[in-house]
């Protein structure tokens, strides 16, 4: 995130000093209008990881901030550079994808409260003031998050996947000689999603409906071969009609374990780390502040990921 670094001192993270900070203010007020910067990016990139882990607020930054700095930023600046920082969610994923040179999507979503102001209220007079939803799609082997959009209560999960999956491969080059897979539930079963991975030359693992009918007129051949798949069937279109219902369940629980279809469930794990570390709710109320906010948790999730492999490989 920024330019900033960090090393691990035995169980302490230590934020470095970033050298290059004035060739950084000198790119930042090159071409900028009225009072100049005053700081670095890497300064408030460091803030971002301290306010982002512990929640505390702008105030409090400013003061732990002015401990640490002989002149420090205030309260107001910190919120404005925050929420107007380059924050790249994608920095710190890992180059080697695996052994085999194989990678594993799996994609869902999860709702955040919009706020916890005002919880009681809404639980004693049971207003409803919906929820955020947040689809990300991860990296199974690495549970690094690629890729992630906010949208609200009201929209569907799978007319989500072509964007996020799109944004995965053009921001990770180095995927592009990979052999994909994606993991998805029933949510995301629809032809035009079957289409959109095979033209990414990635194997569609989307769970279809048991009562899915291997059709091509009009629809997708991809999805009507992993009909087939999935359920039984010869390759003659039509002859899941004759399967039945009992048989249908049975085929797709063995194509389950064949497919490797239990390791979807790891993108439940990133969900229940992300929330346990920076909580179910939204303190920004402007939906691009919120975006920012979000992004700014998505990457210091990615970083302590990071972390975590370092320390795993000591």
């Amino acid at each position: 995130m920024g330019d900033m670094e960090y090393v691990m001192r035995g169980e302490k993270l230590v934020i470095l000093d970033d050298p290059a900070r004035h060739e950084q203010l000198r790119r930042a007020n090159k071409k900028k209008n009225g009072r100049p910067f005053q700081y670095a990016d890497s300064l408030f990139a460091a803030i971002c990881v301290i306010k982002t882990m512990t929640g505390i607020s702008y105030r409090l930054c400013e003061g732990i901030a002015g401990k640490a700095l002989k002149v420090a930023p205030d309260h107001t600046t910190i919120y404005r550079r925050m929420n107007s920082m380059n924050v790249d969610i994608n920095g710190g994923v890992a180059k080697v994808v695996s052994k085999n040179n194989t990678l594993v999507f799996a994609i869902d979503s999860s709702g955040l409260k919009p706020s916890n102001r005002g919880e009681w209220i809404r639980l004693k007079w049971k207003v409803h003031r919906g929820f955020i939803k947040l689809h990300i799609l991860v990296d199974v082997k690495t549970q690094r998050i690629l890729s992630f959009k906010l949208t609200n209560e009201k929209e569907g999960d799978g007319a989500q996947l072509p964007e996020l999956l799109d944004d995965a491969i053009k921001h990770n080059e180095h995927l592009a000689g990979c052999d994909k897979s994606l993991l998805a539930d029933g949510a995301y079963d629809s032809g035009r999603n079957f289409d959109h991975c095979k033209r990414n030359n990635v194997v569609p693992l989307i769970k279809v409906r048991v009562n899915s009918e291997a059709k091509n007129r009009g629809g997708s051949y991809t999805r009507a071969q992993c009909v087939l798949e999935q359920l039984g069937g010869s390759k003659r279109p039509n002859s899941v009609s004759d399967i039945s219902t009992e048989m249908r369940y049975k085929n797709q629980k063995d194509w389950r374990k064949r497919a490797g279809y239990v390791e979807r469930w790891i993108i439940e794990t990133i969900f229940s780390a992300f929330k346990r570390i920076f909580g179910e709710s939204v303190a920004a109320r402007k939906w691009e502040n919120i975006v920012q906010e979000i992004k700014i948790k998505i990457a210091v999730y990615n970083m302590l990921r990071g972390i975590a492999e370092e320390v795993a490989g000591m």
